[in-house]
C-alpha cells in the first residue's frame, strides 16, 4: 500500500529516507538529537551527535566512521569504522558519566556493517561477509562487550544469497532483512526463536524501515528489471491487513 503516511509512522520513514537513500544515517533521539556522519578532515568521515542546530563530534579518528545507530535509550552509538584496517562495528558510549571511549565490537578479516540495536538495547543485528561474500546477517549479544574480543555472536542466515539491511520489529521477538538482488530482492520477516522467515511486501522490496508501533513498514521498491542503483519509489505497507 502506497498512500499518506500516519503520525505513528513519520519518525520511521524520516530515518528510512536518511539511512536507505542518502547514506547519511540520522537517528532522532527522545530529547531531539541527530545523530549524522560527517565529512572530517584530510577526506575522513565521522560520526556528530546533538541538538539538530548544534552538533557535536563524537568520533575522532582520521578513517572512516558511518553508518550510525542509536541504542533506544540514546545513550550508546553503535556504528561503522575502518580504523583496524577493514570495515567493523565499534561502540561508543554517549554517557557523560561513562565515557570509555570506542570499543571495537566485531573482529572479522571481513566486512561488518549495517547495525541496528534491538528494542531492549541488549542485541545488535548486523551484516557480515565472514562466511559469504554476498552477506548474512548475525546477532551479537552486547551487554558486556569488552574490546578486545567479538561477543557471543548468532548468525541468523545462511541461503547462499545477499541478506542485508537487518532491522528489529519493536517487539523484538523478530526481524525484516532484505535478501537476494535485483528482480530476485524481497523483504524478508524472520521470528528470532525459530529462525522461520517468511516474505514480506512485493518482490523488488528492499531497506525495511517499522513504525515504532509495529503496524507498518516502510520500505524501497526498486524497480524491476533495472540495476541496483535504478530508480525507485518509498512505499508502506499496512502489516496488519497486507
Amino acid at each position: 500500500m502506497i498512500g499518506k503516511i500516519p503520525p505513528t509512522m513519520q519518525r520511521a520513514v524520516t530515518a528510512f529516507l536518511c539511512t536507505g537513500l542518502l547514506f547519511c544515517c540520522a537517528c532522532v533521539k527522545r530529547r531531539g538529537d541527530l545523530v549524522t556522519t560527517d565529512e572530517g578532515e584530510g577526506g575522513g568521515s565521522g560520526v556528530s551527535s546533538g541538538p539538530l542546530a548544534r552538533p557535536r563530534r563524537v568520533t575522532t579518528s582520521p578513517e572512516n566512521e558511518f553508518l550510525p545507530a542509536l541504542s533506544p535509550d540514546g545513550r550508546r552509538l553503535a556504528y561503522v569504522s575502518d580504523r583496524s584496517g577493514n570495515l567493523d562495528i565499534w561502540l561508543e558510549s554517549l554517557d557523560p558519566g561513562v565515557r570509555r571511549g570506542a570499543r571495537r565490537l566485531t573482529f572479522s578479516a571481513a566486512t561488518d556493517t549495517e547495525p541496528a540495536f534491538s528494542p531492549d538495547g541488549e542485541r545488535l543485528l548486523f551484516t557480515s561477509m565472514r562466511e559469504d561474500v554476498l552477506g548474512d546477517i548475525y546477532e551479537a549479544r552486547i551487554t558486556r562487550v569488552s574490546g578486545r574480543s567479538e561477543p557471543e555472536l548468532r548468525r541468523l542466515t545462511s541461503a547462499g544469497r545477499a541478506e542485508r539491511s537487518p532491522v528489529y520489529a519493536p517487539d523484538g521477538a523478530s526481524c525484516f532483512f532484505t535478501a537476494g538482488q535485483g528482480e530476485r530482492r524481497r523483504i524478508m520477516r524472520m521470528k528470532l526463536a525459530t529462525r522461520q522467515v517468511e516474505p514480506v511486501g512485493p518482490p523488488g522490496g528492499g531497506q525495511p524501515a517499522p513504525s515504532p508501533d509495529g503496524r507498518y513498514l516502510a520500505f524501497t521498491r526498486f524497480r524491476m528489471g533495472q540495476g541496483e542503483r535504478s530508480g525507485g519509489v518509498v512505499a508502506l505497507l499496512d502489516l496488519e491487513t497486507g
